[in-house]
């Protein structure tokens, strides 16, 4: 998505000739550029748009998580207080600033299920944008949000399409996204408020970096810890919670400062997790790592566009969470990062 163009100001002239300016002091032009380049960084963040992504065909993994239930229905679809799950996922993509919606389905009987689901959602948004344009006035007061209203994409997939490897690879031949987007699977009930989640992610861009240090050592230190791909969203689930499934028995080793992903191990068959030494070298932070058996992992993740050209690199990668998270976490030159965002629980 283009940002918008930002024009230079007018010099003011005598004669024809532009007036001479002062030469501003050493320590003064190097302040003046470092403010200059954090004003840049935040207004480049302030104008990137918020894609979304709802991935609404059962992948191999959600098929036997929910089977025999996906064999009739498509998981999207399941009801959940009389909603499909599908309802909540969108409303949760607007309520976090989502401005474009591309909900990927299958071309086959469950996804046509599905496509019909959502052309009933676009027109309710279309019933709700016509009630607002006729009484603006009583829709922008009551209004807090300042985003324009989401457009809603159906993305209608070949019906051999399985994995979300398969849809991440058609749908970047045919849309060319180059925006921070959120995915999220249809199968996951996701509520709440994203804005810290995004704020951290925002702030491990390389524009904003840049802004917040400056300095040539802070960029190296950036480079070795690789560029930013993805922001995983986890939530606290202690190791006898009821919401925990099989595929929430792991640990996960973070970076206690940056929160940056350094190693996820499943535990479901095994009953130790060896932290080495270079696992410890990889760990940049004064305060050392800190090793989580408290959490659940589910679907939903802030991604960087570098994400869908990762699948389209390999078709190897299949799956996020077991294919694309564990590739990048071994790697020994680590040029793309994993970080998390960890969700607490609020008493």
């Amino acid at each position: 998505m283009s940002k918008p163009a930002v024009s230079a100001g007018s010099k003011s002239c005598r004669n024809g000739k532009p007036a001479a300016a002062a030469k501003p002091a050493p320590r003064a032009a190097a302040a003046a550029a470092a403010a200059a380049a954090a004003a840049a960084a935040a207004a480049d963040l302030d104008f990137e748009t918020l894609s979304g992504i709802i991935v609404a065909f059962p992948t191999p993994e959600e098929a036997a998580a929910f089977h025999p239930l996906a064999a009739a229905l498509p998981p999207a679809l399941l009801p959940v207080n009389g909603l499909p799950l599908l309802e909540y996922g969108v409303e949760f993509m607007q309520r976090n600033g989502v401005s474009d919606l591309y909900i990927l389905v299958r071309d086959d009987e469950g996804g046509r299920e599905v496509s019909a689901v959502v052309g009933r959602l676009q027109q309710r948004q279309q019933q709700q944008q016509q009630l607002c344009s006729s009484s603006s006035s009583s829709c922008s007061s009551s209004s807090s949000s300042k985003q324009s209203p989401m457009k809603l994409h159906c993305i209608l997939l070949p019906a051999t399409v399985e994995t979300l490897g398969d849809a991440f690879r058609d749908f970047d031949s045919r849309v060319d996204l180059r925006s921070t987007f959120l995915l999220l699977s249809g199968a996951t009930l996701a509520v709440g408020d994203l804005s810290e989640a995004l704020a951290a992610h925002n702030s491990r861009k390389p524009a904003a970096a840049a802004a917040a240090a400056a300095a040539a050592a802070a960029a190296a230190a950036a480079a070795r810890r690789g560029e930013l791909a993805l922001t995983w969203v986890l939530k606290v689930s202690p190791p006898c919670s009821r919401q925990r499934g099989l595929q929430d028995d792991a640990a996960a080793v973070l970076d206690s400062e940056k929160q940056q992903l350094l190693a996820l191990a499943a535990l479901s068959n095994k009953r130790a997790f060896t932290v080495n030494e270079d696992l410890l070298m990889r760990c940049s932070s004064s305060q050392g790592l800190r090793l989580r058996y408290d959490l659940s992992f589910p679907e939903l993740y802030i991604c960087e566009p570098a994400v869908l050209r990762l699948f389209a690199k390999s078709f190897d990668f299949q799956n996020l969470q077991k294919d694309l998270i564990p590739h990048l976490l071994r790697q020994e030159l680590q040029l793309d990062a994993v970080y998390c965002h960890v969700i607490e629980a609020r008493v």
